[in-house]
């Protein structure tokens, strides 16, 4: 499991390609990572040194550790102040990145296994979690995800990880990358043209109607750990003063709407009544 702490120190020795054949090391937890599930860090490094964001980066990691503290089940996180040393003898770099856990290892943490099939409906899915996910992915602003279907017919689904107990359904959805969000409110971003939304950061609700029954439940969740999300923005101290400002107005107007009944009737339950989503 990759914990979910402060920011480590690595560095990564640039021997060959592909750039992290081989191993590379976390000091302060003195573990070994393999370089085969450091995709994302790979991923991450070149994507955020093309767009000189840092922040972008930092809002990454923040737009998923909140799905822990909202009792979701959640891949473990760390962010990471990585030094590239070239030994062609070219000057060295330090960015920002992350490693992210593997599914079979949060499948292992739960007691579940990592399953691989193709696209399920939302029948298939455990409620309360998909409740959870939708939640969590409109309080961020992120439409960016499907549930349950992959961009291949033959494989589930769209930056999310299928997990089970038993091995079938239900399952339970797992949620990742999370940079088209509009808490991330990354510099390439750009909105779904599917939902006509006028930015990256307008919301929009993609819940399953027929779980409607649970969204008090869900808000109830949500407010209860409340304090424990604006936690987690004041933990940052890389944040510049400007983003960590953006990222609490950004939550404020969420946890508005969840507490106003004619906001919740707009956002959610007036859209099923009229076809608006399923």
């Amino acid at each position: 499991m990759v914990g979910s702490g402060g920011c480590n120190k690595v560095e990564v020795v640039l021997v060959s390609l592909p750039l992290f054949e081989g191993l590379v090391h976390d000091p302060r937890s003195r573990r070994t990572i393999r370089a085969e599930r450091m995709q994302y860090l790979c991923e991450a490094a070149v994507r955020f040194d093309q767009h000189k964001r840092i922040s972008a980066q930092l809002n990454q990691f923040s737009g998923g550790e909140p799905v822990s503290r909202a009792d979701l089940k959640s891949f473990g996180v760390r962010l990471l102040h990585i030094n590239y040393v070239d030994t062609e003898g070219r000057s060295s770099r330090t960015k920002y990145g992350f490693v992210i856990e593997d599914d079979d290892d949060v499948a292992d943490r739960n007691g579940m296994k990592s399953i691989n099939i193709g696209d399920v409906t939302h029948d298939d899915l455990d409620p309360r979690q998909q409740n959870l996910v939708y939640m969590f992915q409109y309080m961020i602003g992120n439409t960016d995800f499907s549930l349950i279907n992959g961009p291949e017919i033959s494989k589930c689904c769209h930056n999310s990880k299928l997990l089970s107990g038993t091995g079938g359904a239900p399952f339970t959805p797992l949620p990742y990358d999370f940079d088209f969000s509009g808490l991330v409110k990354a510099p390439y971003a750009t909105p779904d043209r599917r939902f006509r939304l006028a930015s990256v950061r307008s919301r929009l609700y993609r819940g399953h109607c027929g779980n409607n029954d649970l969204l008090p439940d869900t808000f109830r969740l949500f407010l209860d750990r409340k304090d424990a999300v604006y936690a987690i923005v004041d933990e940052l101290e890389i944040f510049t003063a400007n983003t960590r400002r953006s990222v609490i107005r950004y939550l404020d107007s969420f946890y508005d709407c969840i507490t106003r009944p004619e906001a919740i009737a707009v956002e959610f339950t007036d859209k099923c009544a009229a076809g608006g989503t399923t």
